[in-house]
């Protein structure tokens, strides 16, 4: 009998065949074949999963701003730099992690994943401890020789050492996203990042610097495989390892390898150029503003991909549904991504004057730039999850390796010529204009959607959104400020305060109020009047208790 061949990353879906010694050696387990999502149904799953995974961004949100504040007070500009530099070098010496074997198992579906995930978890871990031992080898030489930073070794020996304890939190995460378990799986996510939150500003608080940002990476990889396997219940490690099976998963798995490396260069790359060719100091302004732009867009990313992703990969066999899924999630997506990339930048000179009292003022300007740009990157999600549900890892992968070349190499451009933080920001928001509206247009004609359905998905939602921040930007800069806050001490106790602090306060609290209900404002009546359907669909991706609200308020 011919032996079926496991699928090759051509550039058309294809369907996994487990060779017959996986099929023969292990018994079906009990994990039930979910159908793919029919009618409204498909709705629900998506609208049920994204229920979850939005308590999941909330929480992550409160997490990470509350930890992002007290870092800003203990932490220089250095020790975020050093963490980035680090981060980045220690995602390209993994060569991607998990070996792509968590987005793979989701492609093969729930009823291939017990024939598949004792040889899939056992070459992970294989995978993940010789990373591990690479990136260890190589931490000193690099740091010391390529850096000129010592400091940097002790952060990737420790982020070295997590890699393999993640292996079964992995394979497991997996299989929650695979049965469509989104509530069990935002309550893990949420958990994790509760966690690690409370680790780095725990040891921030003992003097341990940049370490701090390192060090909880260990202990959340072993609780995220703990409480995975709790959640689960199930143990892919006692399934038989099938070695001869593993040239044959690498083989399907390698353009995942490379599209995870890629994508990780596309979010991290400029670091690398940065630690190397500008001060620390620029290096850390960039990462500390990056992140506060970032972190709302990068969870609404996260969260979507993973309910997205098995989702569509469930339409595979209805192309008609599945571009119309598509084009509705871009369309949602890049409304409130940029509504909250805009939010973040109108109110962040205020912001940083309240909390932070001038330390991270350099940055203020790159949130700004990033703020007005960013929107486009959230669109990642959305074709990367769609690419690798119909299977087309191979395009995947050359997309997003597109991406991050782009970005590195604009990065190298720009720091030839100059330290400026601002200019640096800018060139690098436009490069990412460039390559995102380049990948979407390509995968938009992969799915057969029409190129006219890309203007109101991606670019209307995003001008209105900038158009709808531009007064406040002006306002914010305004001597009506001076005005306001003298009638807002006159109706304040101050006799137990500083009148200038208070001044500088009411000040900052003012502009934060104004800017960003104001903004909240125009942007509704602009969205509500110029992209009506747009809303509507925005409107129908979010969760039911709140959806019946939203519509009532925007008169829907």
């Amino acid at each position: 009998m011919t032996e079926p061949a496991l699928p090759r990353d051509e550039d058309r879906p294809s369907a996994f065949s487990p060779p017959p010694s996986v099929v023969n050696h292990v018994p079906p387990a009990a994990t039930p074949s979910t159908p793919p999502p029919r009618g409204g149904s498909m709705g629900r799953t998506v609208g049920g999963g994204m229920s979850w995974m939005l308590v999941a961004t909330v929480v992550s949100k409160l997490a990470t701003s509350v930890t992002q504040l007290l870092l800003g007070w203990w932490l220089l500009p250095e020790h975020f730099a050093k963490f980035a530099i680090a981060t980045t070098i220690a995602g390209f010496l993994m060569l991607a992690k998990d070996a792509g074997i968590p987005n793979y198992l989701i492609k093969q579906g729930s009823e291939k994943y017990p024939a598949i995930s004792g040889p899939a978890f056992w070459m992970c871990a294989v995978y993940n401890t010789a990373a591990a031992a690479l990136m260890a080898l190589a931490a000193w030489p690099v740091a010391h020789y390529l850096y000129k930073d010592d400091a940097l070794a002790p952060m990737l020996w420790v982020m070295a050492f997590a890699l393999p304890l993640g292996t079964p939190a992995a394979v497991l995460q997996a299989k929650l996203r695979l049965d469509l378990r989104f509530k069990q799986f935002s309550m893990l996510m949420s958990f994790s990042i509760i966690m690690r939150q409370v680790l780095t500003i725990v040891l921030a608080a003992m003097g341990f610097e940049a370490l701090s940002l390192a060090l909880p990476v260990v202990f959340t990889a072993v609780l995220d495989s703990l409480a995975a396997w709790w959640m689960c219940n199930d143990r892919p490690w006692k399934r038989p390892a099938l070695f001869d099976s593993w040239g044959r998963l690498m083989s399907s798995t390698k353009w995942l390898i490379n599209g995870t490396v890629g994508s990780f260069s596309s979010e991290w790359g400029p670091y690398l150029v940065l630690g190397r060719m500008v001060d620390h100091t620029i290096t850390g302004y960039y990462f500390f503003a990056y992140q506060i732009t970032a972190q709302i867009g990068m969870l609404l990313s996260f969260n979507l991909h993973v309910v997205l992703l098995p989702v569509l990969a469930k339409l595979n066999n209805e192309p008609a549904r599945q571009r119309e899924a598509f084009v509705r999630v871009l369309t949602g997506l890049t409304l409130v991504g940029s509504y909250f990339s805009l939010a973040a930048a109108v109110v962040m000179a205020p912001l940083e004057s309240l909390l932070w009292h001038g330390k991270w003022s350099p940055a203020v300007i790159a949130v700004v730039i990033f703020g007005i740009f960013y929107p486009w990157r959230v669109s990642f999600a959305v074709t990367c999850g769609l690419l690798m549900a119909q299977g087309r890892f191979k395009r995947f992968s050359l997309s997003a390796w597109a991406e991050g070349l782009v970005l590195i190499g604009v990065t190298i451009v720009t720091c030839l010529y100059t330290s400026e933080l601002w200019i640096i920001a800018l060139s690098n928001g436009l490069a990412l204009i460039f390559t995102r509206l380049a990948v979407t247009m390509h995968t938009f004609r992969l799915c057969g959607v029409s190129l006219t359905r890309l203007a109101p998905s991606m670019v209307y939602g995003w001008l209105v959104s900038v158009i709808a921040a531009a007064p406040f930007f002006w306002l914010d800069r305004s001597p009506m400020w001076a005005e306001l806050t003298s009638w807002f001490i006159r109706i304040l106790p101050v006799t137990r305060v500083r009148p200038e602090l208070l001044a500088q306060s009411a000040t900052d609290v003012l502009r934060i109020l104004l800017a960003g209900s104001g903004f909240t404002l125009l942007f509704v009546i602009l969205t509500r009047l110029a992209l009506s359907k747009d809303v509507s669909d925005a409107v129908a991706m979010l969760p039911a208790r709140v959806r019946g609200a939203a519509k009532r308020l925007l008169a829907l």
